[in-house]
């Protein structure tokens, strides 16, 4: 999915990201058509994103290339597979 989608699954994070840089509605905007360039120019999302013009008056986020990072952008899924598999684990000593 990450090759697929050319780094778009990430887009959540670098919204949360980069609305403290530039305000949610401006952040929105700009990951939107990013990612439409993205889609339509078959060019990495973060490539999209540093070229975008509104970059032009913000500097780049330095976590930028974080939030991209498939290996740092997990989010809750460590703590929800350890939670199923606990369950799972519980229901077959009852069985």
């Amino acid at each position: 999915n990450l090759d697929l989608t050319r780094g778009l699954v990430a887009s959540e994070t670098v919204m949360m990201g980069l609305t403290s840089a530039m305000g949610r509605h401006e952040a929105h905007h700009v990951l939107y058509e990013a990612a439409q360039r993205a889609q339509s120019e078959n060019v990495p999302y973060l490539t999209a994103i540093l070229e975008h013009p509104a970059f032009q008056n913000h500097p780049v986020p330095p976590n930028l290339t974080h939030w991209l990072n498939p290996t740092t952008n997990v989010g809750e899924s460590v703590s929800i597979t350890e939670d199923v598999v606990s369950r799972v684990a519980g229901s077959e000593r009852l069985s």
